[in-house]
């Protein structure tokens, strides 16, 4: 089987995550860190058979340091070899009962309000976040009118020194009911997030990120 470029991409992303991953026999990608951070995504190819990895990261730098024409074939459940030209590699799989995975989408309601960031948001908040001090606090909040994102040390609220760096960006939602709201997230969800736009739900205890251009998911843990 080959990989696409859109398929190595959601790979590569999936590093972020976490650099061992189970790959599920069909064209669904599940990992996780820990069972707080989740990325769910469909690509266009489909597996024949269910593997692990150990190293993701460098498993896909292994094959793009080839030929776009390289195979991936599935000789037992313990290799995966791969070709290009004159060249192949049999590659370590690892027995997938040993890696922690995710079964399926977590199955939880959300409410009815809709948060929409754009790929230049995220990178304002990455930007930002490090030109201002590694501001590692993530907020959204909204009065139910005017929402936006606050990047912040949640340690400095405890703080009475003068030197506090705060950033506020503006985003849009769709808010029927108006309703006020505030989370925060304390992962780095920005660099885990493949580059794109994302329209955000959430309940009280987790938030999606759903790309609009790619079938990618995040479903992420709130801090309390």
């Amino acid at each position: 089987m080959k990989l696409s470029k859109g398929t190595l991409e959601i790979l590569k992303a999936a590093t972020a995550v976490n650099n061992e991953i189970v790959l599920n026999k069909g064209n669904e990608i599940r990992i996780t860190k820990n069972g707080y951070f989740i990325m769910i995504a469909e690509i266009e190819e489909a597996f024949p058979q269910r593997f692990g990895i150990s190293d993701l990261g460098n498993f896909i730098n292994v094959i793009s340091s080839l030929k776009d024409d390289f195979e991936l074939e599935f000789p037992s459940v313990d290799r995966i070899q791969i070709k290009s030209g004159k060249t192949k590699i049999l590659y370590a799989a690892r027995d997938p009962e040993t890696i922690r995975e995710v079964k399926g989408k977590p199955k939880v309601p959300f409410n009815d309000i809709d948060i929409f960031i754009t790929d230049e948001i995220l990178n304002q908040i990455e930007k930002f976040s490090s030109f201002l001090g590694k501001l590692p606090t993530l907020k959204f909040e909204s009065d139910g009118t005017s929402p936006k994102i606050k990047i912040y040390d949640k340690k400095d609220e405890r703080n009475t020194s003068l030197s506090k760096n705060v950033c506020e960006i503006e985003i849009s939602e769709e808010n029927p009911k108006n309703e006020p709201y505030s989370f925060i997230l304390n992962e780095d969800v920005r660099l885990k997030l493949i580059p794109g736009s994302y329209t955000i739900k959430f309940n009280d205890r987790m938030v999606r990120f759903k790309n609009d251009d790619r079938t990618v998911e995040y479903y992420v843990g709130l801090s309390l």
